[in-house]
């Protein structure tokens, strides 16, 4: 593809954020054993190329090189919304949800999507074509589109809920998950006001959404140090004892307990 590019300083928020995508994906894989980490890492790599994207075709100065990085960018947004599913479900039950078959399943709708993007000119599945508004793309979305916006938007509701629920569960995690709630919350309330032109222009300086929501995620990474070895190998020892442990805060409420003290105080009723 040839197209003309001119500097602008509106790309480098979406440098910074490559970049902070970056640097989270190399902290996260050197502790790759801990619960989450791995995925969290193959979280922000997928990210990056969305964001860089996004820079292109700022700089992009004809039409055509504008589309051709909004399809770009287009491609990457499903597997990056299915892979912050991904670590949602493995830091709340480590090893549990991310099976080889869950993961298949789960890689599916990005592989149709990525593949109903690249054929649309054939078919116009994705987009019924373009406008173009203050130098920036105005998608007509067609149905295909639609409907893989749709399940986008269910992921999110999955993960939001489920952070919600480890938020009301497990007082330890409440702070960082907090913060990852809000983060991931404001993400997608941002992108679905840019979705809809409510923010024609995007966020002021040209903030990508998703810069907000990643940025929370550093927040949490480093402010609370979730992926600390130490502190996920004293959790797993923990929640594989059989004898019940209870953790009370200095006013004598349950700040915590493992699996054990949780059947005994609330046992299952027949």
């Amino acid at each position: 593809m040839t197209s003309n590019y001119a500097y602008t300083p509106e790309i480098w928020p979406s440098v910074f954020t490559v970049l902070l995508m970056i640097a989270l994906a190399i902290f996260s894989w050197r502790r790759r054993t801990v619960p989450g980490a791995r995925v969290f890492a193959i979280t922000c790599l997928i990210a990056v190329p969305w964001v860089a994207g996004a820079v292109m075709e700022v700089a992009a100065v004809d039409a055509a090189g504008k589309l051709f990085w909004f399809k770009f960018q287009a491609a990457w947004q499903l597997p990056v919304i299915t892979a912050l599913t991904c670590f949602v479900l493995e830091y709340t039950w480590p090893g549990r949800w991310l099976t080889r078959r869950n993961l298949v399943l789960l890689s599916v709708p990005s592989l149709l999507c990525l593949g109903m993007i690249l054929t649309d000119s054939i078919h116009h599945l994705s987009w019924r074509g373009f406008t173009f508004a203050d130098g920036q793309v105005v998608p007509l979305r067609a149905r295909g589109n639609l409907l893989f916006l749709a399940y986008g938007y269910g992921l999110a509701i999955v993960g939001l809920v489920v952070f919600t629920w480890l938020f009301v569960r497990s007082p330890r995690h409440r702070w960082p998950v907090a913060i990852m709630l809000a983060g991931a919350t404001a993400g997608r309330v941002l992108y679905t006001l840019e979705a809809a032109h409510v923010l024609p222009s995007g966020l002021p300086f040209n903030v990508p959404p998703i810069a907000v929501e990643y940025a929370m995620y550093a927040i949490a990474l480093f402010g609370f140090r979730i992926f600390d070895p130490i502190r996920a190998a004293r959790r797993a020892v923990i929640a594989q004892m059989r004898e019940g442990v209870l953790v009370l805060d200095p006013e004598g409420r349950v700040a915590g307990l493992n699996p054990a003290a949780d059947s005994t105080l609330m046992p299952s009723t027949p």
